[in-house]
């Protein structure tokens, strides 16, 4: 597309982490004698703002970024969900990334830094559609 709505300032803070990194920590809890709770945070702390723009430059992209109201972005993204046929975000993770709960103050339990992995990966992100609705549902169904 040639814009990309952002919902709202896009200022909400992000921690990416990298699915090595969350396997990472997976098997070390495995391995663990006691329960705990950990957060799978990436090294590189940013603004949501911040993430969408690496990856726009990563895909060498130049597509418009539009600050829009939330309801307009939950708008938005159901008329691409129908079109699509998938669900491209829900209100309830819509609301948490604002509210910030992919966010954490406390020490990054991964080592892969997002802007490194989406400028070695980018030419290749992006040429193909990924269903959510289809990967977890149509295809498990038929399974």
């Amino acid at each position: 597309f040639p814009v990309f709505a952002l919902p709202g300032d896009g200022r909400y803070r992000v921690r990416p982490v990298h699915a090595d990194d969350v396997a990472g920590v997976c098997v070390g809890a495995a391995r663990a004698d006691e329960n705990s709770t950990i957060d799978a945070v990436g090294p590189e702390p940013m603004t949501f703002e911040e993430m969408v723009r690496a990856i726009r430059s990563g895909v060498g992209s130049r597509s418009k970024i539009l600050h829009v109201p939330a309801a307009g972005a939950r708008f938005a993204a159901r008329g691409i969900g129908v079109f699509v046929r998938d669900v491209i975000i829900t209100d309830h993770e819509m609301g948490g990334l604002m509210d910030e709960l992919a966010w954490t103050d406390g020490p990054a339990t991964g080592s892969i830094r997002f802007t490194d992995w989406v400028r070695e990966a980018g030419s290749g992100l992006g040429h193909t559609y990924a269903s959510e609705v289809r990967r977890h549902f149509v295809n498990a169904a038929s399974g």
